[in-house]
């Protein structure tokens, strides 16, 4: 049987004559050509007469035209490297790959591409994203078992697999939903870079679905909230870590990380203005979120705000100026710790139905309650800072089903 050979790019640079420059020079470019067709991509700088072309590419020149020679030797071995490394060439990827994007398709194994992830995610400042996809990193290591498979070898019964070991470990559908849909994303952004082929993603139709799971949640009613803000509190972090909380609720259900990336700029007369941390990179246009103080909200601030009120002081004693993205980070994380020890402490002497209060309950608990309340859900998902009225729909579901659950009681 006759073995077809694959068929290979090949690389040339050649004089381009087609327009003569005002010095009466042509410029140099990399002629690339594949299955019969040609093009050609500039290197530069370099531009010659068609005299001492014939020169560079005839004979051994001295002087200028050795030293520009050797450099166009290097930028033809160059294309001729990323030619041998795709796995598969295409015009586009070569361009990709010249062009010194992020990821070169002269490695696509997994671990490279999402470290190359990771590492852009703490260059921008994306802590927590960073961490999250270090610990992704980790989980699939342990699952290959010393391996580092291509991209491009990995197919549907790969993930299915994967799954099923998380599962017999005890990790939960949400947790392999999270780490699965990450790697998806990064297949995702490499085929728009154009650095991937189509025919190599193992997700979508007909392939790998991460899972979900649709947990029943429950809020916290009105009732309890009045005596969560009512709740006689000692005056040291319980009384600060609950008015927090109330803070939280009552300002849109502003989260954590958001209060304390507060600055006194941010008030203007009767209302807060301020840009959620956590969309800032993902949206083209910024949405600055409208809070309405209500005199509590004004109480707090008067109460464990910051004293020097300048422009640039952050309004709660959460965060220092000055402070890395790391240093933000552990901040952050400790200021909801406490809130949560706090806050359950609070619910558990109140006696509230809800036991499992977060700091991160207080946003759920806006949302809930103004959908209870008949506010329009438009206004719902402005406040919240979501995308759109679907995600808030999505975000509300749980919630809504848990209500319905608790009027279905109240028939007998």
């Amino acid at each position: 049987m006759q073995i077809m050979n694959k068929p290979k790019a090949t690389i040339s640079l050649v004089l381009d004559t087609r327009k003569q420059l005002s010095d009466e020079t042509y410029p140099v470019k990399l002629r690339v050509t594949f299955m019969r067709k040609s093009n050609m991509y500039g290197i530069g700088k370099y531009n010659f007469s068609e005299a001492d072309w014939q020169t560079i590419i005839t004979t051994n020149p001295r002087g200028n035209l050795k030293t520009l020679k050797q450099e166009m030797n290097v930028i033809e071995g160059k294309a001729n490297n990323i030619i041998e490394a795709l796995k598969e060439f295409s015009f586009e990827l070569f361009v990709a790959a010249w062009k010194g994007k992020i990821v070169i398709s002269t490695d696509l194994s997994f671990e490279k591409c999402l470290q190359i992830r990771i590492d852009k995610l703490n260059e921008q400042g994306q802590i927590s994203t960073a961490q999250s996809a270090q610990t992704i990193l980790n989980s699939f290591r342990d699952f290959f078992e010393g391996d580092n498979p291509d991209l491009r070898d990995l197919k549907v019964g790969d993930f299915k697999r994967y799954e099923d070991k998380m599962l017999k470990a005890g990790k939960s559908p949400a947790t392999i939903g999270i780490y699965t849909r990450a790697i998806r994303a990064m297949y995702n952004s490499l085929i728009t870079d154009k650095l991937l082929e189509p025919q190599y993603y193992p997700f979508g139709k007909g392939g790998f679905k991460p899972p979900s799971a649709k947990k029943l949640k429950t809020a916290l009613m009105k009732e309890d909230i009045r005596k969560i803000i009512a709740y006689e509190a000692e005056p040291t972090n319980e009384a600060y870590c609950r008015d927090l909380w109330v803070f939280s609720y009552i300002c849109n259900g502003m989260n954590i990380k958001d209060i304390a990336c507060l600055q006194y700029k941010n008030l203007k007369e009767d209302f807060l203005f301020f840009k959620r941390a956590k969309t800032i990179r993902t949206k083209s246009t910024e949405q600055t979120i409208s809070v309405p103080l209500l005199p509590l909200a004004r109480e707090i601030i008067k109460r464990w705000g910051n004293e020097h009120k300048k422009p640039e002081t952050y309004i709660f004693p959460i965060l220092m100026p000055g402070c890395t993205l790391l240093d933000q980070r552990r901040l952050i994380q400790n200021a909801c710790s406490l809130i949560t020890d706090h806050i359950k402490n609070i619910a558990k002497k109140l006696d509230l139905p809800k036991k499992d209060i977060t700091a991160n309950t207080a946003r759920d608990a806006f949302a809930t309650v103004s959908m209870h309340e008949g506010r329009p859900l438009s206004d719902i998902s402005d406040s919240l800072g979501h995308s759109s009225i679907s995600v808030t729909e999505h975000y509300l579901a749980g919630f809504a089903n848990a209500a319905k659950m608790e009027w279905q009681k109240q028939l007998i």
